[in-house]
């Protein structure tokens, strides 16, 4: 994920450079709730899980953003995404103005980074979307079997009536089976 060049990145910097691997997800969990600022990684081109946990610990996260999801993202949800965009070759300058800022800027950074967390990756949010995708998706499905020839319209209990919108009619929607906890 770019280690060589965050190290390297750190050099000359008035920052100590905690490397975080080989813990479990508890211990490596309460180093970044210490940390003040968290670089994620440099070469995906967008952000994950790692990302969205320090985001919501209100850390200040640096990793390589790619324009175009940026400007994409930024336009859905109008509102700016807080993550410091950095490349290898741009590492060493962002981290070096995020040390600058001094602690009350990057608490600055790291308050619209958890505002940002709770908006966008918040979890009753997230299921509405994907349960309006399933709509987009199983809705046409529906109609459109009406209409192929050869194919017997939908009856009743081939599809739902309507989808589940709710925690429990999600739950009793799901199939019990190996696998599978209710």
């Amino acid at each position: 994920k770019g280690t060589e060049e965050v190290i390297a990145a750190c050099e000359g910097l008035d920052a100590d450079l905690l490397l975080v691997e080989s813990l479990h997800h508890e211990e490596a969990f309460e180093r970044y709730r210490e940390a003040d600022i968290v670089v994620d990684q440099l070469n995906a081109g967008w952000y994950g899980l790692f990302a969205i946990e320090c985001m919501a610990l209100g850390k200040p996260v640096v990793t390589f953003l790619h324009e175009e999801a940026t400007r994409r993202t930024e336009d859905a949800f109008g509102l700016p995404v807080p993550i410091v965009n950095a490349s290898a070759e741009t590492l060493h300058d962002r981290l070096a103005e995020l040390v600058a800022l001094g602690p009350s800027g990057r608490e600055e950074i790291g308050h619209s980074s958890r505002e940002y967390a709770e908006r966008v990756h918040d979890l009753d949010g997230v299921t509405d979307q994907l349960l309006g995708v399933y709509r987009a998706v199983l809705e046409p499905a529906r109609d459109r079997s009406a209409t192929v020839p050869g194919r017997a319209a939908p009856q009743a209990g081939d599809l739902p009536s309507a989808l589940p919108t709710t925690d429990d009619e999600l739950d009793a929607a799901m199939p019990a089976g190996p696998g599978l906890a209710a």
